[in-house]
């Protein structure tokens, strides 16, 4: 989401501990209890949404679930320093365009407003950090990966930092049509955005620049580790990059797309399809011992943000192991964490994210 707000990030410190620092960057809406993220790609397209989204700023601080102050409901993180950094440049803040657009009067900075946010962090005493998790969900699950290698050489050298991304995952696939669009649509987020000199180094090296929007092809030369919670039937991935609007001019995927039980087999086996490529997707990896994973099979996008997803009772759970769970024994090494789900093993649909176990 693009917006024409101010700049901001809030931080609340904890005032028994100070060396453990917890990032959420997040995206913001009109709406008190939901938040939306995404990138914009042509000017024109982001000057109609610019309008739209003037000025929200209302209700955006409330903290997300993995970021959640009871330590009943959150006892890994519940008593570290907490930044959230408000999700408003539209390139999972890799713009960086010193002039401003003439026809639209955008800035395309998010670059510069991340850096800023960091370095004034450091000085209000991050830079004596021993523990920090920079975390984000959708396009700010795609940061968090993005950021993670630059983030973790910013922290003091002793410093335990680790990433976590919660459904920024977003795969290489082509949809219902076997039209590239998702490529496409990057190619024109960072050419708008000048994205390119603010993507990893260790892909752009090596592909396109477009290219490395994509986790796949940016994770395997990560040096800091990663925690990957997503789901293989990503609700967004499914509506945007699957079967996105243009590749169904006749809407034949909106039912389907709205409700999962409102789609035919045919519709059923494509979206299989489509979990099967993010397996393969995500198995292409490799293996890392900094890595952890989460893959449910959940119909849904963002599970880290509530408590009903993140570690409650009826929590999803791969091996009786719930997310909140597996997030805080992978951050502290109390277990390496791989799950996910056989093919044929939880590979049903489900449209309530805690009904998985």
């Amino acid at each position: 989401m693009l917006s024409t707000a101010a700049p901001s990030s809030l931080f609340e410190e904890y005032y028994q501990v100070n060396l453990t620092w917890f990032f959420e960057m997040l995206r913001m809406d009109n709406n008190k209890t939901k938040e939306q993220s995404a990138w914009m790609g042509a000017p024109q397209l982001i000057i109609s949404l610019r309008v739209l989204a003037r000025g929200r700023t209302t209700g955006w601080f409330t903290w997300r679930e993995e970021a959640g102050n009871s330590q009943n409901s959150n006892p890994d993180f519940y008593n570290w320093n907490k930044v959230k950094i408000r999700y408003c440049d539209g390139s999972s803040f890799t713009g960086d365009v010193d002039e401003v657009d003439p026809a639209t009067k955008l800035y395309f900075r998010g670059a510069k407003i991340w850096l800023a946010v960091i370095e004034d962090l450091l000085a209000k005493g991050m830079n004596k950090a021993e523990n920090a998790l920079l975390s984000g969900c959708s396009a700010g699950g795609l940061a968090s990966i993005l950021h993670c290698d630059k983030f973790h050489d910013l922290l003091p050298a002793g410093a335990t930092v680790k990433c976590f991304s919660d459904a920024g995952y977003f795969i290489n696939a082509k949809d219902i049509t076997g039209t590239e669009s998702i490529k496409a649509y990057y190619n024109g987020v960072v050419n708008t955005h000048g994205s390119a000199k603010n993507l990893p180094s260790s892909c752009t090296s090596r592909t396109t620049p477009s290219m490395c929007f994509f986790p796949q092809y940016v994770v395997p030369q990560m040096r800091t580790p990663l925690f990957i919670l997503n789901a293989a039937y990503d609700a967004w991935q499914i509506k945007n990059i699957l079967a996105p609007s243009a590749a169904d001019p006749h809407k034949t995927w909106n039912d389907c797309k709205l409700d999962i039980k409102q789609c035919s087999s045919d519709q059923l086996q494509i979206m299989e399809g489509f979990r099967s490529e993010f397996l393969n997707a995500l198995a292409a990896l490799g293996n890392s011992s900094g890595r952890g994973m989460f893959i449910n099979s959940c119909y849904a996008h963002c599970q880290s943000g509530s408590q009903d997803t993140w570690l409650a009772a009826d929590s999803p759970a791969l091996d009786n192991i719930p997310i909140g769970k597996a997030v805080g024994d992978w951050f502290y090494d109390r277990s390496a964490i791989i799950r996910v789900p056989e093919p044929g093993i939880g590979g049903l649909l489900l449209s309530q994210p805690g009904a998985e176990t």
